[in-house]
């Protein structure tokens, strides 16, 4: 194939039966759907890195595909490509280092799947790459990918979060439609463009920040769902946008009749202050025992920073003390296994040499208002909620919510839990 060729297309090769090798050159940046399909005698395959996309049953039915030999673990590579996984793969999967594109419809329907990894050397991810993956809860897309295709993650049904890096441009149609146990997404700076339906029927998502770089949002991309029982699609009751006046964000928010809550700009220098790397509060310290852990006696109320506004879990808080005598159970009255997230409403127990309690303390994470130790928008809207009186705060839960504690909880305190969910702000000296 001549340099000046820079796309194979859809079933250019299918069934050449006693084609035995293949040189793409470099040129080549596409190859299309069931382009080499059948080439049963092809057993010789060369792919450049130029490569970036490979279609939906590219090369199904080659010699080299119907060589057992060239599968690795269910998965089968050429080159530096990622063509496909066997339905059959389960638990957890980490690409081979190296790889650079994970092909079309690559892990589709590989419904026992449960966590993959990907390489930092991968910069494409295909249409339907990890489609109706429905057990698939955790995923981590590393900065080095530029390219998120069509449906690529379109009915993992388990997937909690996900943070698309920056230097991803366009999030393709479909993208992460039906994602339904989605709670919290993050976009960069770098989007310019969201397909239709991006995050339709993304249920469990009540609210989205979408920066100013996005000029493009295509129709019912974010904050719509399917009525099975209408048969439409409709709005997320509640649903919030957050986003800067006279943006693609607003203008899509007042088409759809979505509430748009401004956010202010972020500031155009770096602030003087330093993140604080402690983990509690420096008001009213008591140590109670040897623990080490900070109080405030009078409230006794136990502030732990979300550090990095992600957690802390049990384990870690319990290596910052230094002290295996606290025990923790959350807000229910359950104790907490070592990996759980330590968040308000939480109860903390100073136990003594013999495991007696000696001091029972409420945690209170400043900004983490549902409890689930993190800091994200979920938070803002709570607060925001509370501030228009839709939604009753008490206790820890309301401090919380306050975190410039006048006493009173506000819209401004809202967006300021939104601006440190998304980093714009330090998290706050407590």
């Amino acid at each position: 194939i001549p340099d000046s060729v820079t796309r194979i297309g859809t079933s250019a090769f299918r069934d050449c039966s006693s084609l035995t090798s293949i040189t793409i050159p470099e040129s080549v940046t596409r190859i299309g759907n069931s382009a080499f399909r059948d080439c049963s005698s092809l057993t010789s395959i060369t792919i450049p890195d130029s490569v970036t996309n490979i279609g939906n049953y590219a090369f199904y039915g080659t010699g080299y595909y119907n060589d057992e030999s060239n599968w690795e673990d269910d998965v089968l590579y050429i080159g530096n490509h990622c063509i496909e996984a066997k339905g059959t793969i389960s638990g957890s999967y980490t690409i081979k280092d190296g790889t650079i594109c994970i092909a079309d419809y690559a892990f589709y329907w590989c419904n026992n799947l449960t966590r993959i990894t990907i390489p930092d050397s991968v910069t494409s991810i295909g249409d339907c790459a990890f489609y109706n993956c429905t057990n698939l809860t955790s995923i981590t897309i590393p900065g080095s990918v530029t390219s998120i295709g069509s449906e690529a993650f379109s009915g993992c049904s388990s997937l909690t979060s996900i943070t698309i890096p920056d230097g991803v441009t366009s999030i393709g149609d479909d993208a992460f439609r039906n994602c339904t146990s989605l709670t919290s997404i993050t976009i960069p700076d770098s989007v310019t463009s969201i397909g239709d339906y991006a995050f339709g029927g993304c249920t469990g998502l009540t609210s989205i920040t979408i920066p100013d770089s996005v000029t493009s949002i295509g129709g019912y991309a974010i904050g719509y769902f399917y009525n099975r029982s209408t048969g439409k699609d409709e709005t997320i009751e509640g649903f919030i946008i957050y986003g800067t006046p006279g943006t693609a964000a607003e203008d899509y928010a007042k088409a759809n009749g979505i509430t748009f809550v401004a956010v202010e700009e972020s500031p155009t220098e770096e602030p003087t202050t330093t993140k604080p790397t402690t983990q509690v509060s420096a008001e009213l310290i008591v140590k109670d025992t040897d623990s080490g852990i900070a109080v405030a006696e009078d409230e006794k109320i136990a502030s732990i920073d979300a550090v990095d506004n992600k957690g802390l879990t049990v384990e870690q808080i319990k290596a910052k003390l230094g002290n295996e005598s606290v025990a923790f159970v959350n807000k229910d009255g359950e104790a907490l296994a070592d990996d759980a997230l330590v968040g308000t409403g939480c109860i903390v127990r100073v136990l003594d040499k013999d495991g007696s309690v000696l001091s029972t303390y409420t945690v209170l994470v400043p900004m983490d208002v549902n409890g689930d130790g993190k800091i994200t928008a979920q938070d803002a809207r709570i607060a925001l909620r509370a501030a228009a009186q839709l939604e009753a705060l008490e206790g820890v839960f309301r401090q919380a919510a306050d975190p410039d504690g006048n006493n009173t909880v506000t819209a401004t305190d809202a967006r300021k839990i939104l601006r440190t969910a998304a980093r714009l702000d330090l998290y706050p000296a407590i």
